[in-house]
């Protein structure tokens, strides 16, 4: 009996022994599973932070993308395949829904939510998700081919408006130039030609602009002219200055 009781003693000594190994094993397990938990919180707190950042310069970059664009009059080239899709949760199901607003209206909400430098611990998937299709969307080789060729084009056009300018300048130059030599009719400038007719005033018989409409010009007639022009029924002769003056209609000076 004694030599049983204490068999049973060593077998419950050594179940003992064996269950304290084992909590002792199980706390270095734990120990080792806490600091691997931590490391790999750590590591994803890090990345996390650097997917923040990492969007916000995505985003930055699209924006400025946009902006250079449009300063340069340019539409901004995109992948016509692709459209903004928003994710939403619903009943603890994730439902994909294209949206019918236009970039402009996300690239504006985006530009709100990224200028927050805060980081935020829950993050809102439809704002990365925007901006990934926002991004993702832009034609890159067709917007570097375009800013490539933008001053090529320029210079183009350039020395078309300048072809363009010196041929209205010619054109200008002639007409002025045959006008010059045709006898005006109206709104008469000093270098036009115009036809001189006398009036029927015996007396100062001055000597009529020929012209259509008002007002009328008369020639201001110095005795040399006079005396060139009194035999004469016409004349034709250059305008070099032009005189302004208001007569009273009550007055009739010539007849």
């Amino acid at each position: 009996m004694i030599r049983k009781v204490g068999s049973v003693a060593n077998s419950m000594a050594q179940d003992l022994h064996d269950t304290k190994q084992i909590i002792e094993n199980s706390k270095t397990a734990n120990i080792s599973l806490e600091k691997s938990l931590n490391e790999m919180h750590q590591k994803l707190k890090e990345r996390t932070e650097f997917a923040h950042v990492s969007s916000k310069y995505l985003w930055e970059y699209y924006s400025n993308i946009r902006t250079l664009m449009n300063a340069m009059g340019l539409a901004l080239p995109l992948n016509k395949s692709m459209s903004i899709t928003t994710i939403e949760e619903e009943k603890g199901n994730l439902k994909s829904t294209e949206s019918r607003l236009s970039d402009s209206y996300y690239a504006e909400d985006l530009g709100k939510f990224f200028s927050n430098d805060s980081l935020i611990e829950e993050w809102p998937k439809d704002k990365y998700a925007t901006l990934l299709t926002l991004s993702t969307k832009v034609n890159l080789s067709e917007v570097c081919d375009m800013i490539r060729r933008t001053p090529k084009d320029a210079e183009n056009l350039a020395n078309k408006f300048q072809q363009e300018s010196k041929l209205n300048r010619e054109k200008y130059r002639r007409a002025h130039q045959e006008s010059k030599e045709k006898i005006a009719v109206r709104n008469f400038k000093k270098g036009d030609f115009a036809l001189f007719l006398p009036t029927r005033n015996s007396t100062a018989k001055p000597w009529a602009a020929f012209n259509i409409n008002c007002p009328h010009y008369f020639l201001r007639a110095t005795d040399t002219i006079n005396s060139q022009i009194r035999n004469r029924d016409w004349i034709v002769s250059r305008i070099v200055d032009i005189t302004e003056r208001i007569v009273d209609i009550k007055v009739r000076l010539f007849y």
